[in-house]
């Protein structure tokens, strides 16, 4: 189980299932991707590390509670570069076939690893 308090600056009002959350958009966004969480915490500038953080901070937006602050503060970034993530995924969206492929298997792969987890937690044992 992931501590609550994992994340400095985070509001005690979440609760551990948006921990979680977190954590399986980093690993989804890491298995179609490539890009570690480190990478995307990273100042890099690359490409591929740039989608990938915009793609992060999209899906921890749009599936957990946590507020523009807090989110930059799980990547090292300040709420405006979270508003400019997330305005520029829906951009992409509209436009580039390679983002909308990524957002599919990320969201995909959240799917598929809620899913696993979910059945192992019902089952006793933890993942």
């Amino acid at each position: 189980m992931i501590s609550p308090y994992i994340y400095a600056g985070l509001n005690d009002s979440h609760n551990v299932g948006s921990y979680q959350m977190v954590e399986n958009i980093k690993e989804a966004v890491f298995r179609c991707t490539g890009v570690s969480f480190e990478e995307i915490q990273s100042r890099k500038r690359f490409k591929n590390i740039v989608e990938a953080r915009h793609l992060f901070h999209y899906f921890v937006r749009r599936k957990t509670p946590y507020s523009l602050k807090d989110i930059g503060a799980i990547s090292k970034r300040d709420h405006a570069s979270v508003i400019h993530s997330v305005k520029t995924i829906y951009n992409w969206l509209e436009t580039d076939e390679d983002t909308k492929v990524n957002a599919q298997l990320i969201g995909y792969q959240l799917t598929k690893i809620n899913t696993i987890k979910n059945v192992a937690t019902t089952e006793g044992n933890e993942v």
